[in-house]
């Protein structure tokens, strides 16, 4: 991706945020002071429902006291006056008073007269109809009757209705009181929505257990008068609905009532957001476009300059000088460093390319070096193989030569096979001797471990005095690891040697070779975090151990605390450069006085041989052959 393209999404992406920022704090502000004001709205309307009902309560109390206080319906109850119930207590009185069930009662409560029905009943209303619920309205209320009456809202087996239940006094309220008058109004649907039209606010009645609650209304429904007012949104006829309880005078839940509020402020609120939304998209793009002119004009297109020439010097390989037209601000003074850059580079290269030909040349030597001086520290066992090995030539071909013709026949083919096993054995000593001075290029492929530390095991024996013991336990299968067989044996070698010097010609020599699928550590020369599949060779003395303040120093190179002429402090120095070669790593574990353990991490191949890779520059190589005495 190009740095416009980059610098584009960057400004994109910090509008993006901007943007998303601004919108999340206007919903939180504008939405919220919406919302908050529908939740107003909604609690005034249904303030007003309770308030209408209310009224109509009272009205009806009114009503009820004009009947009650009157000296006709006093008299009524004392003398029985049947003229009283033609002219007072009719169908056309009751329905333009819209009172669904008016009862005259004595003080023991007993019917005497009334008129009404229920609504939606069978058959029209009738004279000496009862209110059927009054009796269980009666026993509960009982107090409220005889001190002073009863008005409020009951539930009735046909949904809601006003009650009024006044005693009956003479006009000047005198008494004694002779009976009780009773009205009562249903509140129908019909009514509710013509209540609903006048005061311009929808709204009915909701039995308690009724489904269309919400559902934490059902669980709870003390929490219908909880405040602010729960606000449900009807997306369907954009509408809000809220609750709120109607109860007589003991606080008793009678009915639930459901208003309707248009949810004009809400949609209002939204349309705001929705037009500040819009400016504030119009406003990042016309940002957007003013910034990408400004980058184009101004940096995108002197950097593409000064790219181009790069590029150009880059396929021709030489050093260029970048011509660009005069500029004082910081991307003239960059192209004006960079061809300073260029001359100094230059004059560096060839310095550079003459120092690395004597580093490597250096380093070749040292290799070489090193390899040559375990090969001198073999030489003497090797001499005493081949001391072995000729004598038993000589042997075999001088008792074959004094063989009589009798027993040619029976011995001398064994004979002849002893002396081929043996110079087997002394060509391939010599192959493995040449095999480890050769200077060929190392050439890394996959192999298995186990086969290599053998071969290095022979050449090593030699050099071990019969009073070291050697202990191996290699794992036979190990993963394929990529690695050079000749630089692996003189890996082996080198510890193997250090191991012999630090313990002084006595001791416990292991050397283990295992997989290990779980390693997680750090390489003690490189100090890279390690993790994962390797497989693992361990060479563990039983010598003195290796101080502390020798290991941060011991893979230096030419760094060692043997004596002068035993030790050129190549030996961990090499072993660090060719582990890394192959990616591998090293882990060394060390207690004064309990020997040490160095750990070679070969990384688990698939079986394919690897790229090639740079050698491990020995400058950057910690090693050393330590004296683990600490002397």
């Amino acid at each position: 991706m190009t740095l416009g393209r980059k610098t584009l999404l960057i400004l994109l992406t910090a509008s993006s945020i901007s943007l998303v920022a601004s919108y999340a704090i206007l919903q939180f502000t504008i939405d919220g002071t919406f919302v908050s004001l529908q939740q107003s709205l909604a609690a005034s309307n249904m303030s007003r429902v309770k308030a209408n009902l209310q009224a109509q309560l009272d009205s009806l109390k009114a009503l009820n006291a004009d009947y009650s206080q009157w000296d006709e319906t006093y008299d009524f109850l004392t003398t029985g006056d049947p003229e009283y119930v033609e002219q007072n207590i009719s169908q056309s009185i009751l329905k333009n008073y819209e009172i669904d069930n008016m009862m005259i009662l004595d003080l023991q409560h007993q019917y005497i007269a009334g008129f009404g029905g229920e609504p939606g009943g069978v058959g029209a209303y009738q004279m000496n109809y009862a209110f059927p619920e009054y009796p269980d309205i009666v026993a509960a209320r009982i107090d409220k009757l005889e001190s002073g009456g009863l008005f409020e809202v009951v539930r009735t087996r046909s949904g809601p209705a006003f009650v009024v239940s006044l005693p009956i006094l003479r006009n000047d309220a005198s008494g004694p009181a002779v009976g009780y008058l009773v009205f009562v109004r249903y509140l129908t649907d019909i009514r509710v929505e013509r209540i609903g039209l006048q005061i311009g606010v929808r709204f009915r009645f909701l039995s308690p257990g009724a489904d269309r609650l919400p559902e934490e209304y059902q669980k709870d429904i003390n929490r219908i008068d909880a405040e602010p007012v729960a606000l449900i949104e009807q997306p369907i006829n954009d509408t809000i609905l809220s609750y709120g309880s109607i109860r007589n005078a003991d606080d008793v839940l009678v009915t639930i009532l459901e208003v309707e509020t248009k949810n004009e402020i809400s949609v209002a609120g939204r349309n705001a957001l929705n037009l500040a939304l819009a400016i504030l998209l119009v406003t990042s793009l016309l940002y957007l476009l003013v910034s990408g002119t400004f980058l184009r004009h101004f940096i995108i297109k002197p950097l593409k300059t000064l790219t181009k020439g790069i590029s150009l010097m880059r396929q021709s390989g030489k050093l260029l000088h970048i011509d660009t037209p005069e500029r004082t601000d910081e991307l003239g003074l960059l192209t004006n460093q960079f061809n300073a850059l260029v001359l100094e580079l230059d004059h560096r290269r060839e310095f550079e390319e003459k120092r690395n030909q004597d580093q490597h040349r250096l380093e070749q030597q040292l290799y070489q070096a090193q390899k040559m001086e375990a090969v001198g520290q073999l030489t003497g066992g090797v001499a005493h193989d081949f001391n072995n090995i000729l004598g038993t030539i000589l042997g075999y071909t001088e008792l074959s030569l004094n063989l009589d013709e009798a027993d040619r026949e029976e011995f001398l083919a064994d004979y002849l096979d002893e002396i081929m096993r043996s110079v087997d054995r002394a060509r391939d000593l010599v192959a493995q001797m040449l095999a480890y001075t050769s200077t060929k290029p190392t050439e890394i492929e996959p192999l298995q471990l186990e086969p290599l530390v053998k071969s290095a095991l022979k050449l090593l024996r030699p050099l071990i005095p019969t009073s070291i013991e050697i202990r191996s336990k290699l794992s036979v299968g190990t993963s394929n690891v990529n690695v050079n067989s000749t630089q692996v044996e003189q890996v082996i070698m080198n510890l193997c040697i250090n191991a012999r010097d630090a313990m002084d010609e006595k001791g416990i020599l292991e050397i283990e070779l295992f997989q290990d699928q779980s390693v997680d550590g750090h390489c003690a020369s490189c100090q890279a975090s390690i993790l994962g599949n390797y497989v693992a060779l361990s060479v563990r003395d039983s010598g003195a151990g290796i101080d502390d303040a020798l290991m941060a120093a011991m893979f230096d190179p030419f760094y060692t605390t043997k004596e002068v002429g035993k030790g050129s402090g190549m030996g961990l120095a090499m072993t660090h450069g060719i582990m890394h070669t192959f990616g591998g790593h090293i882990q060394v574990q060390s207690v004064a006085g309990q020997g040490a353990t160095f750990r070679l991490l070969f990384p688990v191949t698939g079986g394919l041989v690897p790229e090639a890779r740079e050698p491990v520059r020995l400058g950057r190589a910690p090693s050393v052959e330590v004296n683990r005495k600490g002397k």
